[in-house]
């Protein structure tokens, strides 16, 4: 009788063990990373604002001493935060074409939040701080899950009066108001 637990008895052919392929449960284990829209949006803001305020750096400058100091660094940031967004950017490409959603479940609102930040300080020199704000307030609501217009109503009419009552008046604050 053979002692070793390789050998195989009489009329067996060989091993015939069945692999079994583990069960993903997260795109984080299928794909090594996860999904990162969020990093790739808030690189465009930063790189947009980056760049913004280099623009206005130029007509501000008193003499070429400013330009040294200020443009390169935001020459080298735009470059980082672009070299970001081309990194995750093909990421994101890789992992939809093997079919992960984007912005689905939790990701969703960091994202549509972010960007509804985004054009709400775009917005304000057009709308105005008493208009923006209040328009922000409620699209900021129903981005975070409420569906109660006469609560998202309320909600941004009292928080857009409280916010202008508190620059206005306790902080002596001059702000671009449209209507009030």
């Amino acid at each position: 009788m053979p002692t070793s637990s390789n050998s195989n008895p009489a009329g067996n052919q060989g091993d015939s063990k069945v692999v079994e392929t583990p069960v993903v449960k997260s795109v984080e284990l299928a794909y090594g990373t996860p999904p990162r829209v969020g990093a790739v949006v808030f690189a465009l803001v930063a790189a947009a604002a980056m760049a913004g305020y280099a623009w206005t750096i130029l007509g501000a400058a008193r003499n070429a001493g400013d330009w040294l100091l200020i443009i390169p660094a935001a020459v080298i940031g735009v470059a980082a935060l672009l070299w970001a967004v081309i990194v995750d950017g093909r990421n994101l490409v890789d992992q939809s074409r093997r079919g992960v959603k984007f912005l689905a479940g939790s990701t969703a609102k960091p994202v549509a939040l972010l960007m509804l930040i985004g054009a709400y300080a775009l917005a304000l020199p057009f709308l105005g701080f008493d208009a923006g704000t209040l328009i922000f307030l409620a699209f900021a609501l129903l981005i975070q899950g409420e569906r109660r217009i006469w609560l998202i109503t309320v909600n941004a009419v009292v928080g857009t009066a409280l916010m202008i009552w508190v620059f206005h008046d306790l902080l002596m604050v001059r702000l671009p108001l449209s209507f009030l």
